[in-house]
């Protein structure tokens, strides 16, 4: 009330307006769930339609490297992201924005994924000097 209409009410008279049309908390709690349900796929929604738009193609997956700064690099790929892909958006996107160890972004973390762990990804990443960690 005091936000939409620019005026304080008591906490008394929110309570009647509330009870009034026989609302209960238990009904607000569920539409604001609904509400929050909703605003997160719209959010889901507007992410993936912007990151597909700025490749111009449909996608089944996305690939992504982040750093403090924030994304080095993103892909998007059609169908499930296989080895060879991973390899490919390493070498081409990652690897070159990367700097050898002991400088900024010269250590590159990932999780313990079969397709992370190809001894050719691991020769060319330490090839440029970085160091190369996986997650437990």
């Amino acid at each position: 009330m005091a936000l939409h209409h620019d005026t304080a009410i008591s906490i008394t008279s929110l309570h009647r307006v509330i009870q009034d049309p026989g609302l209960s908390l238990k009904m607000l709690h569920k539409a604001a769930s609904e509400r929050d349900e909703v605003a997160q796929e719209e959010f889901r929604t507007y992410v993936w339609e912007h990151l597909v738009a700025e490749q111009v193609v449909t996608a089944d997956d996305i690939v992504a490297a982040i750093s403090v700064e924030g994304y080095v690099g993103t892909q998007v790929v059609l169908g499930s992201v296989d080895g060879d892909d991973f390899f490919e958006f390493i070498v081409e996107d990652v690897l070159p924005q990367m700097n050898p160890f002991p400088q900024d972004r010269s250590v590159l973390i990932l999780d313990n994924c079969a397709i992370h762990k190809s001894a050719a990804l691991c020769e060319v990443i330490e090839a440029k000097g970085c160091i190369l960690l996986f997650l437990p």
